[in-house]
């Protein structure tokens, strides 16, 4: 190698690397393009997982947010839930009055080819004994008389602790007849529990409607002016589509329940819902 500090080795260098002039040729056009490629590659996975990363962790607290508000919700439900529970077992534990239609149209026959009466009975065998065990209950019968008696109403069995076998032989052995003097029935029903001085309830169980010259709707409206210690349950049996069931208001007025039935099975599971304990019937389910 001379002196020259500029000058090439030429014997280092691939003499095919070399042109004409003694330079080293630059690099091909595809090849910097392939490498632009390659960068500009990289460039978009490394964006495309910094999304995927972006909408998975957006994902994640998605998913945290809604098991949290999931986990809110249920415990919300289940104090709600035991709030409710809680007040229908100390309601279920008030004196009620059972008011029992034993008119006339309770001789009619039910689908199964029984009488009406025949499913009640059937329906008050199953669930009074155990609803006896909890509160004290009595019984008011209306329309037992000739076929236009509207002034039939008896208070057969006073409220009393262990009533269940007094209510059945009374249910068992009335006679139908006579017409539907249910809003009478009622308020002399609350009379017997001492309403409005004491909490109370009453279950009506009918098969019409008021026929007798009451009016149900005023007669709730009157109750509930009086505070909320009276309520009144309404169970229709066999009443089918009517414009307008104004004994329904009773319940309404009074915040209880109006449960139209059909079939001795939904007649017993609306007895239930309104004469049992919820704790009593979870209880007699399980046996």
């Amino acid at each position: 190698m001379s002196g020259n500090p500029t000058a090439i080795d030429r014997t280092a260098i691939d003499p095919k690397a070399i042109d004409s002039a003694g330079r080293c040729p630059r690099q091909p056009i595809h090849s910097m393009q392939h490498s632009i490629l390659r960068i500009a590659i990289w460039t978009r996975r490394r964006r495309r997982n910094h999304r995927l990363g972006a909408n998975a962790l957006a994902l994640a607290l998605a998913v945290c947010i809604t098991f949290f508000a999931i986990q809110v919700l249920a415990v919300a439900v289940a104090r709600a839930d035991d709030d409710a529970s809680r007040e229908a077992a100390e309601n279920c534990t008030e004196d009620a009055m059972i008011v029992f239609d034993a008119s006339g149209s309770m001789q009619r026959l039910a689908y199964s080819g029984e009488t009406r009466m025949s499913l009640a009975r059937a329906a008050a065998r199953t669930i009074i004994p155990p609803a006896a065990l909890n509160r004290r209950l009595g019984l008011t019968i209306y329309g037992p008389g000739g076929a236009e008696n509207c002034s039939n109403i008896r208070v057969t069995v006073t409220p009393q602790p262990g009533a269940g076998p007094l209510i059945l032989r009374e249910i068992e052995n009335v006679a139908s007849g006579g017409e539907t003097p249910l809003t009478a029935a009622v308020e002399q029903a609350a009379a017997v529990l001492g309403w409005p001085d004491n909490r109370a309830t009453v279950v009506v169980i009918t098969d019409g409607d008021e026929n007798c010259g009451g009016d149900p709707c005023a007669a709730g409206r009157r109750f509930a002016a009086n505070g909320d210690g009276l309520t009144v349950h309404v169970v229709s049996f066999r009443v089918g589509t009517v414009p307008r069931f104004r004994a329904a208001c009773l319940a309404e007025e009074t915040g209880g329940l109006f449960i139209p039935t059909e079939t001795l099975d939904e007649l017993s599971d609306a007895l239930q819902r309104v004469l049992v304990c919820p704790r009593l019937s979870s209880l007699e389910r399980r046996r």
